[in-house]
């Protein structure tokens, strides 16, 4: 017999070592085939087969590996329930052994055989119970994949019946003191594990564990009370979920006394406890589930048993944040009722409405706000409760003490944010017809009380026969707009959107009518509501609203060329002549140059916000969008035209006429709707299309700018018009910086020329180019650098000129420094100079890191600084003294432009210990010179060495020496560096991963520091 159980044995074993199911199938198969007469010997062949590679194993001298295949042939016979002595020993063995093996394979093997036995309740399941039931545990409370975590918890659910009280199960109360205690420490855990709150069988096992013992569910408690204050908000709600299941389960009995005592002392301590913030709001996350179950009639009896003695004396307490946590209870638990009898009711109501005005009349003004809101969400929620007497006086108190509370903004704020909810409620709108009129006075509060108030307007356009225009004067309502701040602009375009833009308008043009009233009421609100067009209407009309515009503008540029060719007048003429703008559609004439203008800047701005849009690729939009950048593109191409043909028509003009009436002549092509400024919305409005589609205005544009900066210098400060600054954003729009930065190397080289005398030439005549003003191209390219947005296309995109533009602005800083440097020498155009100066260091700052087009190398900003902070240091520090009048001035103000881009490189974490050094060596000669005017600027650059200095510090010596010399300026020494020489490299490499690049503003405020 023992022959033939090997041979079987070896037969079985192949299949037992492969992994496919196919293979499982056939060794389940051939199992059952055997004969019974072959069972017994076989399987105490694999026992003990299983026995003797097992304890090899444990002793080291085999792989887990080997043992599988025995494993697997003991899972087999078991599914095939062909059970025998020798099976049930290979169970009971591996059990015992289970404690001793390390995690692996073979031990999940040996688990997943023990865990079927149990559920199977095979024979002796009783005694590998707590075993295997104990490592299921462990092992499911491990972070592991979701699908394991779910198998695992499955088989801890399925091995349950080991725990309860039936004839067939095992009762764990009955297990010895220290085992039961071990397990219920184990279980206790289950209940705050995310592996089991976030599966449904997990939350099942809680409420099975809550409902079994005294002791477990006290022991679950400790646990749940540790953990509630760092446990996530899902898991709370999951956790309170499971403590209100078990509840149910267990009503009436003893053991739902214990769950009610362990809920209390969650509200006892959410009510009196001086706990941390996030503690305290956990706990009201609990509380709030069960509140939430209050409808279940037993589950609300047991929650006015376990709040009555916490809740009524709470609400009375001395200590405010008592009264501020039981008030936030009593609003959340409203209506909390005992009784059953509709008098008794109303005496428990009438009760809760005493508190309500007790609380709205509170010492402490959070509570008084929180009994505000507590107050109106519950006449929202529960009007038809409140009896006729009680609305009218808790709505008399809102509204004459609550609402003009001056020393609780928050409690004015809840009050229109509580009536705006109301309007949800049809039943109140009665009552607030009467209490909305008699918040008007919001307007001129608190921005944030005037936002509230808007948005209660908002909200009561809901209320049937309510006229927000009664209430707010639509004057004030545009100015408010017109302030542009985030919140309370977008509240009153909200509010305002359908008398200024109507989606459902049958006759589209009525919106065109509609925006040059706007406009015409207050400018400023125009550009606001247009911006913010596209988060208060839907896209649909807008586009279309869009398009009828670019329709309206191309049939008034028809009916201009039509007219002109008539009459042979000019166009702008003839337009300035009309009148009528609202009748235009009917009687087909010109429009007016100034709805011309308006009509183009509403384009531009709504087209500007709307091209942001995701929802404009979609199947919807998608042709109109595309229909209307086609329109726009033709429309601004047209317009451009007429109105460049206005202008050159009015220059011939002005030419002929006299002097006297010359000025005026030029002032009207440039007023606020004169064809110039039209010109510049026009090309405003080209900008934000893509780049192929208006390519053909750019050289008319950049023609426009350098008219713009070939204004000679009158003597008087020049300032770049708005539409010069138009244009640069344009071109730079259509990746022609290259150009702009083109005229403004021209004017820097213009202010070079005028430092070097100029040579005496022989007559020559020839028409030359006018020059670049210099001081209104350094304003074009402070414009280009100082632009974060216009930044990254240079930096991106321009990096050539740019260097081209660097190198000019360097042979400017060479030319200051020897004007400075030469006591007799004589500098022109001081101003531009210093702009120029300023500029390079700026310019330096932002090509920090860039490679250079030519050398491939890294461009590093901290050399070219130092460079500088040498030849001030040397030639001009010790002159400075000795200066008077104007050239000391201009010293200062060099060494005080330098100053400020040596603070910066230390905020973008740039510097190195060396020149940390260099630095406070030259703030020191600085402070021995004694100039005044300097004292301010060098001490905001100390504290910033200070607080960055761990940043660039190697070692110690560095960091005693940096130190040394920032206590000449009574900045003492930071924290010293215990970590060593390693964490300074760790904090090193850590800031210069995180240093800003070249976008990052030079200029720090102070309030960083």
């Amino acid at each position: 017999m023992a022959s033939a159980a090997s041979a079987t044995l070896e037969k079985l074993l192949p299949l037992a070592s492969s992994k496919g199911a196919t293979a499982n199938v056939e060794l389940q198969q051939k199992i059952q085939e055997l004969p019974s007469t072959e069972l017994g010997p076989l399987w105490k062949a694999v026992f003990e087969q299983l026995k003797t590679t097992v304890l090899q194993v444990l002793s080291e001298e085999r792989l887990e590996e080997e043992c599988l295949p025995f494993l697997t042939l003991c899972h087999a016979a078991m599914k095939a329930d062909t059970l025998c002595n020798a099976l049930t020993n290979s169970a009971h063995f591996l059990n015992g052994v289970m404690p001793l093996l390390e995690d692996g394979e073979l031990l999940d093997s040996i688990h997943a055989f023990c865990v079927m036995w149990c559920t199977k309740k095979l024979d002796g399941w009783k005694d590998l119970w707590l075993n295997t039931f104990t490592r299921s545990v462990q092992l499911s409370l491990r972070k592991c994949s979701k699908t394991k975590v779910v198998k695992l918890i499955t088989s801890v659910l399925l091995m349950k019946c080991g725990l309860g009280h039936d004839e067939d199960g095992l009762d764990a109360v009955e297990l010895d003191p220290e085992d039961r205690k071990a397990l219920y420490e184990q279980l206790a855990q289950c209940a705050v594990s995310p592996n089991y709150l976030c599966i449904a069988k997990g939350k099942k096992f809680i409420s099975f564990l809550l409902t079994l013992d005294r002791g477990l569910a006290n022991s679950i408690y400790k646990f749940v009370d540790g953990a509630l204050p760092t446990m996530a908000s899902s898991h709370i709600q999951l956790l309170a979920q499971a403590y209100i299941a078990a509840w149910k389960e267990v009503a009436n009995t003893p053991q739902a006394t214990v769950l009610e005592e362990n809920m209390q002392e969650i509200m006892h301590w959410a009510v009196n406890g001086d706990l941390s913030v996030g503690h305290h709001e956990n706990l009201f996350k609990f509380l709030k589930v069960l509140h939430a179950a209050r409808k279940n009639r037993p589950l609300a009896l047991m929650l006015c048993r376990a709040y009555y003695p916490i809740l009524w004396r709470g609400l009375q307490a001395r200590h405010a944040k008592v009264r501020h946590s039981a008030a936030r209870i009593f609003f959340d638990t409203f209506p909390l009722l005992e009784s059953t009898q509709v008098a008794l009711q109303q005496e428990e109501l009438t009760t809760h409405f005493e508190v309500m005005h007790n609380l709205l009349s509170d010492a402490r003004p959070e509570i008084r706000a929180l009994a505000v809101r507590g107050v109106l969400r519950l006449m929202t929620e529960f009007y038809e409760i409140f009896p006729v007497y009680q609305r009218k006086s808790l709505a008399k108190v809102l509204i004459e003490k609550n609402a003009q509370d001056k020393n609780s903004p928050e409690s004015r704020i809840q009050v229109n944010q509580g009536l705006a909810a109301m309007v949800s409620n049809p039943e109140t709108h009665r009552l607030l017809k009467v209490l909305i009129p008699k918040r008007k006075d919001s307007l001129n509060d608190t921005y944030a009380v005037q936002v509230s108030y808007v948005s209660l307007l908002s909200a009561a356009r809901g209320i049937l026969g309510f006229k927000f225009w009664e209430d707010a004067d639509p004057k004030v309502l545009l100015s408010l707009l017109a302030m542009g701040k985030p919140k309370l602009s977008l509240r009153v375009a909200t509010l305002l959107r359908n008398s200024y833009f109507n989606p459902d308008a049958a006759d589209r043009r009525q919106n065109l009518e509609r925006c040059l009233l706007l406009y015409s009421l207050n400018p400023a609100a125009f550009q606001v509501f247009y911006a913010q067009l596209t988060d208060i209407a839907p896209l649909k009309p807008i586009v279309e609203f869009l398009i009828t515009i670019c329709r309206v503008l191309l049939q008034n540029v028809a009916l201009l060329k039509k007219t002109s060719s008539k009459e042979n007048l000019l166009p702008d003429e003839l337009a300035g002549n009309q009148a009528g703008d609202l009748d235009v559609y009917k009687n087909q004439k010109p429009m007016e140059q100034k709805s011309i203008h308006i009509l183009v800047e509403a384009l531009a701005i709504a087209y500007s916000s709307l091209s942001m849009k995701k929802e404009l690729t979609s199947d919807e939009l998608k042709p109109r969008w595309k229909f209307l950048v086609t329109l726009m593109k033709k429309t601004v191409n047209e317009l451009f035209q007429t109105t460049d043909k206005a202008l050159s028509q009015r220059s011939i003009n002005v030419e002929r006429q006299s002097s006297l009436t010359q000025s005026s002549a030029m002032n009207g092509a440039n007023t606020e709707h004169g064809s110039l400024s039209l010109q510049i919305s026009v090309l405003s409005a080209a900008s934000l299309l893509p780049r192929d589609e208006s390519s053909n205005l750019s050289l008319r544009c950049f023609s426009m700018l350098r008219n713009f900066l070939t204004v000679p210098n009158a003597g008087t400060q020049l300032i770049l018009s708005e539409e010069a600054k138009q244009c640069v954003l344009f071109l730079c729009n259509m990746h022609r910086a290259a150009d702009v930065l083109g005229l403004v190397v021209e004017s820097v080289e213009e202010l070079q020329n005028k430092q070097t005398p100029a040579k005496q030439r022989k007559v020559r005549f020839c028409v030359e180019r006018r020059p670049c003003n210099p001081e209104l191209g350094l304003q074009v390219l402070r414009q280009l650098l100082e632009s974060p947005h216009l930044q990254r296309t240079l930096l991106k995109h321009h990096t050539v000129p740019l260097f081209d533009t660097w190198n000019v602005l360097l042979h400017i800083a060479d030319s200051l420094k020897d004007l400075l440097s030469i006591s007799n020498g004589r500098m022109v155009a001081q101003d531009e100079m210093l702009k120029a100066f300023d500029l390079f260091l700026l310019l330096t700052y932002l090509l920090h890191g860039q490679k250079h087009p030519v050398t491939e190398e890294k461009f590093t900003a901290t050399s070219t600084f130092e460079r500088q902070m040498e030849w001030i240091q040397e030639r001009l520090l010790p002159k400075v003294p000795s200066q008077k009048g104007r050239r000391q001035e201009l010293s200062v103000e060099v060494i005080k432009i330098f100053l400020k881009v040596a603070r910066s490189v230390f905020m973008a974490k740039w510097a190195t210990s060396h020149f940390a050094e260099k630095v406070l060596a030259f703030l020191a000669l600085c402070l021995e010179m004694e100039v005044d005017g300097l004292k301010k600027d060098i001490d905001r650059i100390p504290p910033v060495i200070k607080r960055f200095m761990l940043v660039f510090v190697e070692n110690e010596q560095q960091a005693a020496t940096i130190a040394t010399l920032l206590e000449k300026f009574g900045c003492e020494d930071v924290s010293q560096k215990s970590s060593g020489h390693r964490s300074c490299r760790s904090s090193k490499a850590i800031s210069e991963a995180s240093a800003p690049t070249g976008d990052e503003p030079m200029v720090t405020s102070d309030g960083d520091v």
